[in-house]
């Protein structure tokens, strides 16, 4: 009799059953390469070859005389969509280990025997599951190239084709191209290598290898990973610097508790890491005379996740104040997910010491002098209480109005040298409220910007007003007590000259009286010395009042 029979290939061959022995059905089975086995009438295993028994993992022993449905089973509508078979003829079946197989019958005789002859053959994958490998293994940003034992390709995807300029490769080729493509055709291993053309890119190969119906495959995967090394290096280059720094740096988490500090919070605030992490910086270094207000205004801050730049007074671990510039700016990861703060502060209390002197010093000049600053146009910009206190307690517009520009109140050459940057003197003299002359006393100089150049004027000065009155009184009534002194003089050069005239006559009289008048004559004789030397006394007297005048004047010029 001639029965039917299916091959590997899924085609029709015939023969004559009762031709053959009894061995004629092992032997069959035995030959055929795929998966197969036969059945009895029971559905029970009488025959298996090698293939079936790799397929389900099973050995001769634990098959032989089982039933067929204890080691597969017919998938039912449900298990069989988006699947499909070689051909209409077979059946899909499921393994034991949930491998789908496409399962072929064929009915054969020996000997009056009934059996079947069943072909297995792993089922063909979903085209969704395929669709679905292809676009992961395609578009990954990982190169992925699969070489058999001979070096040919196999598999390659887009990345691969991309970063080793294989774009017209195929399967089956030698995996042969530029220098790179050679250098990772010979790796066995996992290396960092360069690409060809650029230096700063940097590949990762991982070589490994696997075994498949077997054949070896060597499976390629390399990765461009110059972003990553870039953010390495500067990651430790950052680190480098954070740890190196005297500037403090902490970092906390979204509750701000801290979880990092660097070297420079250790010197500055005298706490170690150990002692500061998980806890809230400003519970251990704000104090009583921290400004109330900056430390609300952080608080709001940092619930509005909102960067900010403080001046804030902290004290040490021995409780020694000092003050800092802070500022803190919120952290987020590349979803925009906050994940927390980092702070840098900056130790500044000899600044702020030497701030507060200045200010202090600025005080007590303001509370004493007129300060005032202009544009470099010469307008005024502000004036103290001070200046306007000697102006009769007017308004600052007011006394814009008066002042005019202060180029007004230079000459040329005094004007050139200010614009030029050097300072010059100047008095301001102005009419007040009460329509009296103030006379301000000043300096005016330029101030400079970070740049060094000019950006406003600064003058400041003394009302000198009282002094000159002072002055001038005083030279007043000098000038008029050296006036009455002069008059005086000049009445004591009067009478010097009558008696030196009356001594004259008197002599001439003894001349007359011969001996009886000798004696008179000497006395008239002295009286006359006498006069002469008042005369030149009064003489000098006045010469000197002169002088003392002209003296008064030009100190009064001076200073008025």
């Amino acid at each position: 009799m001639w029965v039917p029979l299916f091959n590997n290939c899924g085609c029709c061959m015939w023969f004559n059953a009762k031709r053959k022995n009894s061995s004629i059905i092992a032997n069959l089975v035995g030959s055929i390469k795929s998966a197969a086995l036969v059945l009895d009438k029971d559905n029970r295993i009488q025959h298996v070859n090698p293939a079936c028994l790799e397929l389900l993992g099973e050995s001769v022993m634990s098959l032989i005389g089982q039933q067929f449905s204890h080691f597969m089973l017919q998938i039912g509508a449900e298990d069989r969509q988006g699947s499909h078979t070689a051909n209409l003829q077979s059946t899909l079946y499921k393994l034991r280990s949930q491998t789908l197989v496409d399962v072929k019958f064929s009915s054969i005789q020996q000997d009056d025997e009934s059996y079947q002859l069943v072909l297995i053959d792993p089922a063909a994958e979903r085209d969704a599951d395929i669709q679905l490998k292809e676009q992961v293994f395609n578009d990954t940003d990982e190169a992925l190239v699969v070489l058999n034992a001979n070096g040919q390709l196999v598999l390659i995807n887009s990345s691969a084709r991309r970063i080793l300029n294989l774009a017209k490769v195929k399967k089956g080729d030698m995996f042969t191209g530029s220098a790179l493509v050679e250098r990772i055709s010979k790796l066995q291993d996992t290396q960092t290598i360069k690409s060809d053309t650029n230096n700063s890119t940097a590949l990762q190969v991982n070589v490994h290898w696997a075994k498949l119906e077997g054949n070896d495959y060597k499976v390629i995967r390399i990765q461009d990973i110059s972003a990553f090394t870039k953010q390495s290096h500067t990651a430790e280059m950052l680190s480098r610097v954070v740890a190196n720094t005297s500037t403090s740096v902490l970092i906390t988490d979204t509750n701000g508790l801290v979880e990092y500090v660097n070297p420079g919070f250790e010197v500055l605030s005298g706490y170690t890491l150990a002692e500061v992490k998980g806890k809230k910086p400003g519970r251990l270094l704000q104090g009583e005379q921290t400004n109330k207000e900056t430390v609300a205004r952080i608080s709001r801050k940092l619930r509005q996740k909102e960067p900010f730049y403080e001046e804030l007074l902290n004290f040490d671990k021995n409780g020694v104040p000092y003050w800092i510039i802070l500022s803190v700016n919120p952290t987020f990861d590349q979803l925009g997910r906050h994940t927390g703060f980092v702070g840098v502060s900056s130790d500044i209390r000899e600044i702020k010491k030497q701030v507060l002197e200045q200010l202090s010093q600025k005080e007590a000049i303001s509370s004493q002098s007129a300060v005032m600053e202009f544009d470099l146009q010469g307008k005024l910009i502000l004036c103290n209480d001070y200046t306007l206190e000697q102006m009769g307690k007017i308004s600052s517009q007011e006394f814009a109005s008066i002042v005019g520009n202060i180029f007004n109140h230079l000459s040329d050459a005094e004007a050139t040298v200010v614009k030029g940057g050097g300072s010059a003197n100047v008095t301001l003299k102005l009419e007040n409220a009460a329509k009296q002359l103030v006379a301000l006393e000043c300096i005016v100089k330029p101030v400079n910007d970070l740049n060094g150049q000019p950006e406003k004027l600064v003058m400041f000065g003394n009302n000198v007003s009282q002094r000159n009155r002072v002055i001038v009184d005083t030279h007043s009534a000098m000038s008029q007590v050296l006036d009455k002194i002069q008059s005086i003089v000049t009445s004591i050069n009067a009478v010097s000259n009558q008696t030196n005239l009356l001594a004259l006559n008197a002599a001439i009289e003894a001349a007359r009286a011969g001996d009886a008048g000798r004696g008179f004559a000497v006395v008239a004789d002295e009286v006359r010395t006498l006069a002469q030397s008042s005369n030149r006394a009064a003489s000098e007297i006045g010469e000197l009042i002169i002088e003392t005048k002209s003296h008064v004047d030009k100190l009064s010029t001076f200073l008025g």
